[in-house]
């Protein structure tokens, strides 16, 4: 009799935390199911400047005014933080360079969602290329030969390639060395490498501590693959969107909401980055140029041509699988 009851017990209990699990939400993490909130996401950031509305909507807490809990989880560069969100180990993440986000989409379950633009054009500079200060080296004139160090990203050795095929320099003879963020100052300083092709923080902060000095003619990725550039976007998890439509919608609206604060006040967006960033890199920020991002409803869907255009240079070289998350989907 005690065995039947303690039988029916166990049973209830496992009915309650099945029917708990149903009304509050679960998320697969491994081989267990991590019981959580419907409105708490796990939002990835890279350390870059391309993140940098995403930095001031968690320094307003323009999230939780979209009744979100999000939890910020850094990443030194967008590479793995797209591999992680197209696999649904974390909710979203931004902003992310186009060819990271469309390559990483083919080995996803679940097409991943895009919305929103960051754009590179004359007067909106996003990559450099620097050389040694003083070298006397200009790019992508002098590319030919040389040691080119780049963020260790797929995006950053395709447009790579694709910039030196636009300007008649033979990628073949160009020696590319992947060289992560942190590193990028001593590589270049100490003669790794003859030249590097890269963004911010990294870029601004080498020239300001007289490492570097730029030896391009113009924002590369503009000058070399068309302006304005469309250079990233922000990422939704396909299981996310499925799942939490109405959650997506809302933190994408927050997300737009950053946008036009960062564009209203591009000082404070930038010091709204700062503690996120290395010491030595911190206080450059008031340098930095101006960016340019789109909302959902100004970038409109943008995937289509994005996809062409990435395959017309030679950049993609595979099935794509993703989808727009429009604002008229919410």
């Amino acid at each position: 009799m005690k065995t039947s009851r303690t039988q029916f017990k166990l049973g209830v209990a496992v009915v309650m935390a099945v029917v708990l699990a149903a009304f509050v939400g679960f998320v697969p993490r491994g081989n267990a199911l991590t019981i959580r909130r419907p409105d708490e996401v796990t939002l990835g950031v890279s350390a870059l400047r391309i993140s940098l509305p995403l930095f001031l909507a968690a320094k307003r807490d323009l999230f939780a005014r979209h009744g979100l809990r999000v939890t910020l989880r850094s990443y030194p560069t967008a590479q793995p933080m797209v591999d992680d969100v197209t696999q649904g180990r974390i909710d979203a993440a931004g902003y992310a360079a186009w060819p990271i986000v469309l390559l990483a989409s083919s080995r996803a379950a679940v097409p991943p969602r895009v919305v929103t633009t960051l754009e590179e054009d004359e007067a909106h500079r996003l990559s450099y290329v620097l050389g040694r200060r003083g070298g006397g080296l200009r790019f992508p004139a002098d590319a030919g030969g040389r040691r080119v160090g780049v963020l260790p990203t797929v995006a950053y050795r395709r447009w790579l390639t694709a910039m030196l095929s636009a300007a008649h320099v033979d990628p073949a003879t160009v020696t590319v060395v992947p060289v992560e963020p942190a590193l990028q100052a001593q590589t270049l300083a100490r003669g790794g490498v003859d030249m590097m092709f890269t963004n911010d923080p990294m870029a601004t902060a080498m020239i300001a501590r007289g490492v570097a000095e730029v030896i391009d003619d113009g924002p590369p990725c503009a000058k070399r693959l068309g302006s304005p550039f469309r250079f990233g976007t922000f990422v939704l998890s396909g299981s996310f969107a499925d799942r939490s439509p109405s959650v997506a919608a809302r933190l994408v609206a927050a997300v737009d909401e950053a946008i036009e604060a960062a564009r209203a006040d591009p000082a404070a967006a930038r010091r709204a980055m700062a503690d996120s960033l290395r010491p030595e890199e911190r206080a450059f920020v008031d340098a930095y140029p101006r960016s340019l991002y789109r909302t959902s409803r100004e970038a409109g869907d943008v995937l289509a041509p994005e996809i062409t255009r990435e395959r017309a240079l030679g950049i993609l070289d595979r099935e794509v699988s993703v989808r727009a998350f429009l604002p008229q989907a919410r």
